[in-house]
């Protein structure tokens, strides 16, 4: 006996081979572009030589050994994947964030230790509260060295490029990457001008890396960011 095709201005009414051809051509597309939840996630690991160059002398806390026994840690964790492929934070970058006193006033100690002048780490607190606050009684917990500023623009280098990778990923529909920075010195604590004259201190930071990172994430991808 002949089937009799649903009329299609009866309400709930359709043809069986219709929906059969709806659920094929819905199971050919989930086939060729599986959603970015059922992708697997690639965690890039940003790190770089130049961090280890930020000496803050004797046994301070805030050492280059701490990021190697991170880097162990994370070496055993699946699905990670270590560069050091990108470049440093331009002085354009850190401007979004940071005044020209501080940049000139870490730039001014690299100087210092190019030229001789400075041959073993020192506080980074004086240098900032005699160029720039010259009124605050500086806190030598900051201590800075010939390879900080290779160090501090390379860690704000690379979350840049972190926020790039996961931008350039998601518009290429590739498999999401997340990412984390096993970058120094810290930068937390730095203010638009560094210091923070209420406490007295730097607390151990110098640029601002997540800052430069989510200012550059805001002007350059327009995106909306949320730093927790």
């Amino acid at each position: 006996m002949r089937r009799a095709r649903p009329d299609p201005d009866t309400p709930g009414s359709q043809d069986p081979s219709d929906i059969d051809e709806q659920q094929r051509k819905r199971s050919r597309r989930s086939t060729a572009n599986p959603s970015l939840k059922d992708r697997p996630t690639l965690t890039l690991v940003f790190e770089h030589d130049d961090c280890g160059g930020h000496d803050t002398g004797g046994q301070h806390q805030e050492a280059a050994d701490r990021l190697t026994q991170v880097h162990r840690a994370i070496a055993r964790m699946d699905g990670v994947v270590f560069t050091s492929d990108f470049e440093p934070a331009s002085v354009a970058a850190l401007q979004h964030v940071h005044s020209d006193g501080l940049i000139e006033a870490v730039r001014s100690v690299d100087d210092q230790f190019s030229s001789g002048l400075h041959t073993v780490p020192r506080p980074l607190s004086p240098v900032l509260t005699e160029r720039l606050f010259p009124e605050s009684k500086p806190f030598g917990m900051t201590i800075v060295s010939a390879g900080t500023w290779r160090a501090t623009t390379r860690a704000a280098g690379a979350v840049i490029a972190a926020i790039d990778k996961s931008v350039e990923a998601a518009k290429a529909e590739e498999p999401p990457v997340t990412a984390f920075c096993l970058v120094r010195p810290p930068g937390h604590h730095a203010c638009v001008d560094g210091f923070d004259s209420v406490a007295g201190g730097c607390g151990f930071c110098v640029f601002n890396a997540v800052a430069v990172g989510a200012a550059h994430a805001i002007a350059v991808h327009g995106l909306k960011v949320a730093i927790v």
